[in-house]
């Protein structure tokens, strides 16, 4: 056997690999601007920074240069945001909500709909124009486009065209809609409608950013000795063992499968002995005193 890690050969390797790597990159984001003295900013959806400060590390090797981050949500106890300037769209820790602000699929819902189309970026490359330009990953995006992820792109754009046609007064274009949106979201991720869950669950939902994995928003349950037991004696889907690696499980009741209709009948018929055994329980109580 070869050890690789221990071979100077093979590290001097792969530090050439990286250097030229580094270097085309560098003269992308110097092509881009990010040089220049003039603002931006990193916009994202979150969510814990770690994208950029890889960008800000890469920066500083050339020149000393902070970034900023603008991001939908962020749990505040990644250790990339102690050194980083950010701010949030939500303002609150995505790890400790208050009750009211809980969304229990946020993240997973959020990179669903937001998903761009176009694979993943996995390098760059210089053009025969003396220009560098960005190397997107393109597999994956079959399953996205045979679930519908265009029609989802050209309802959102439609929307916006249409939007941009009213002549909306400045107090609107001031409200601050993040309780409505927690409201909604809230609401979508919890209780959705049943042809929402089916849509959105069918998602082939990216777990990593090399794309291998890939898995759905939901998925039928499996019907074996664990789950139904489960299901009988806490009569409550969240104490189902399968339950726990379904990403969106607020649609999971939605799901059409014979597993899944089984284990509601299981769920139903536990619920109901638990009922029965409080009821049985405060009137014993009751008789005794």
């Amino acid at each position: 056997e070869t050890d690789l890690l221990g071979s100077v050969a093979f590290r001097k390797q792969i530090e050439k690999l990286i250097v030229e790597k580094k270097d085309t990159v560098l003269r992308y984001l110097e092509q881009e601007g990010l040089f220049e003295p003039v603002s931006w900013a990193i916009v994202d959806l979150g969510w814990h920074g770690r994208l950029q400060e890889s960008l800000q590390k890469l920066l500083r090797t050339k020149k000393e240069n902070a970034t900023l981050g603008l991001y939908f949500g962020l749990y505040a106890d990644s250790p990339a945001l102690s050194h980083l300037a950010t701010a949030s769209y939500l303002g609150w820790d995505l790890r400790c909500p208050s009750e009211e602000q809980e969304i229990p699929a946020l993240v997973f819902l959020m990179e669903s709909f937001c998903t761009a189309p176009h694979g993943s970026t996995v390098g760059y490359h210089q053009k025969p124009d003396g220009t560098t330009s960005p190397e997107c990953r393109d597999t994956g995006f079959a399953g996205l486009e045979t679930w519908g992820v265009s029609t989802v792109h050209s309802t959102v754009e439609r929307f916006a065209a249409e939007l941009a046609k009213l002549s909306l007064p400045e107090s609107i274009l001031q409200w601050d809609s993040r309780d409505a949106l927690v409201a909604i979201l809230g609401t979508f991720s919890k209780d959705p409608l049943a042809a929402e869950a089916r849509a959105w669950g069918a998602f082939p939902y990216e777990d990593e950013q090399g794309g291998v994995v890939c898995e759905r928003l939901t998925k039928s349950y499996e019907l074996s000795r664990e789950n139904l037991r489960a299901a009988f004696v806490f009569g409550d889907e969240r104490y189902i063992p399968a339950s726990w690696n379904v990403l969106w499980r607020g649609a999971q009741p939605h799901v059409i499968s014979l597993n899944n209709t089984i284990l509601k009948i299981a769920i139903q018929t536990g619920r109901t002995k638990k009922r029965l055994g409080e009821c049985m329980r405060r009137l014993l109580g009751a008789s005794l005193q």
